[in-house]
């Protein structure tokens, strides 16, 4: 529980930041006459638009939408108080926010959306890292793995790299990649070099495994 706190506290200013798309926005209260803290979303002038029934949230200003926690799960809900979607957790948390686009899951995939709750790329993909330098990295055929105690990571499987339409840029067809920087990457081929890409896919530099 301390865990989703700290998560949450975290997300309230990045979540609320990247939905600065109008000066109309609910912020976020809480309301412990049930018993329980619950949080819900009112207007500046105090007139409440979404009853207190969550037990977290991520968003502190509610632009268009925000994550909350419903039924032990987070969700994304717009200013109806309508569920969008059900975001990727990372960390305890709803996943990131990055160039504008954050994961979410549908039937044991992933795809991405923006801040709007629009999912603007299918959930397509086994997985998916979050976007750098404007392509992000996909994987097909892998699965999760433990990695200590509380924590897992996906192995296996090759790993390409989608734009922001979805479209593949890059096939997978590498063992393991990093991030994009600069519009170059590291990846490793399945002959198990180590090398460095462009944004075609096109191998730069051999590097050092």
């Amino acid at each position: 529980m301390k865990t989703i706190l700290l998560s949450t506290l975290l997300l309230f200013q990045l979540v609320s930041f990247g939905q600065k798309i109008t000066a109309d926005y609910l912020v976020a209260f809480s309301d412990s006459s049930s018993g329980k803290i619950l949080y819900g979303f009112k207007t500046v002038k105090g007139k409440i638009i979404i009853k207190p029934r969550y037990v977290y949230t991520a968003t502190e200003k509610m632009y268009l939408m925000a994550f909350v926690v419903l039924n032990d799960h987070w969700v994304a809900i717009n200013r109806r108080d309508s569920v969008l979607l059900t975001p990727f957790i990372f960390d305890n948390g709803p996943d990131n926010v990055r160039e504008g686009l954050f994961r979410y899951v549908e039937n044991n995939k992933i795809g991405f959306a923006n801040l709007k709750g629009q999912k603007i790329i299918p959930a397509r993909f086994d997985f998916a890292i979050p976007f750098a330098n404007g392509l992000a990295a996909f994987n097909v055929g892998g699965h999760t793995e433990k990695s200590g105690e509380a924590h897992s990571v996906w192995a296996d499987g090759f790993w390409g790299f989608i734009d922001k339409k979805g479209k593949i840029a890059i096939e997978p067809t590498f063992t393991n990649v990093l991030d994009f920087k600069n519009n170059l990457a590291e990846v490793w081929t399945q002959e198990k070099k180590h090398i460095l890409i462009n944004k075609k896919g096109n191998a730069i530099k051999v590097l050092k495994n």
